[in-house]
């Protein structure tokens, strides 16, 4: 399957799933993926660990290019959303960027909201916790209940710790909004399933404890960094979501 690299700092507008006309800000290389994940199913391909001659997108010029945008279309936009071709806050200065972006935004569009999408391993950073407050709406992922499925569908870089990740997720003082991609397939000759019974019910585990305001739902839509995985289907992910809204008792939103 090919994949996508988005080749400028501003994308978009697109129209979607989850946040409507939404313009996309890639703060990383515009030529490679950077993460500290190698998620089975990135529509960014696979993280080249070894290459480490990259440099990230210039910030100012992207906030000036914003600032103009806005200023001559103020109504045209639902999101302006951190997305790009990896994990947003590994920018070194994202924090700054946040507060400039959310300036910005006040000024020349305040009905647009500002996202962001987050594998959460960053975000016991003061730059990350910071930056955090000016977010209006942060979507977390959990993919896994079990640390097995965990490594296999988000592969993270170096001894990361599904259980961490789930207790840092229940010390935000924010509403949390948790993002879960489902799975099925094999690759490299290992099963990928985060649909079965016993898992679900590892991840809703995890769910009672992070107490999220809400649940996003969905499965593939795109190119995959790994060949081999099924798109599950709605009926399917509507079964899941139904266990969660009545075990968890929060809102879920299936796509």
């Amino acid at each position: 399957m090919s994949t996508i690299l988005f080749d400028s700092g501003i994308f978009g507008p697109i129209n979607s799933r989850r946040f409507g006309k939404s313009l996309g800000l890639n703060l990383l290389p515009s030529d490679k993926k950077l993460c500290n994940y190698n998620c089975v199913y990135c529509e960014c391909g696979i993280t080249d660990l070894t290459d480490k001659n990259y440099s990230m997108t210039e910030l100012e010029p992207m906030l000036t290019a914003l600032k103009e945008r806005l200023e001559a279309n103020p109504d045209e936009l639902d999101y302006i959303t951190l997305a790009g071709n990896g994990e947003p806050t590994l920018h070194p200065y994202f924090g700054e960027f946040v507060a400039e972006l959310s300036d910005i935004r006040n000024a020349y569009a305040p009905k647009c909201k500002i996202a962001l999408l987050t594998n959460a391993t960053t975000i016991d950073k003061m730059t990350v916790k910071g930056a955090i407050k000016y977010i209006d709406e942060v979507q977390f992922k959990l993919d896994a209940g079990s640390q097995a499925v965990f490594e296999r569908i988000n592969k993270p870089v170096g001894i990361v710790n599904l259980r961490d990740i789930v207790e840092k997720l229940s010390k935000q003082t924010i509403d949390v909004v948790i993002q879960s991609m489902f799975v099925r397939g094999e690759v490299n000759g290992e099963s990928i399933n985060n649909t079965s019974f016993e898992e679900v019910k590892q991840w809703i585990g995890h769910l009672n404890k992070i107490e999220p305001q809400r649940v996003v739902m969905y499965s593939l839509d795109r190119d995959t960094a790994y060949k081999g995985l099924e798109k599950i289907d709605l009926k399917e992910l509507e079964v899941i979501a139904q266990r969660v809204r009545l075990e968890v008792g929060c809102e879920v939103e299936v796509f």
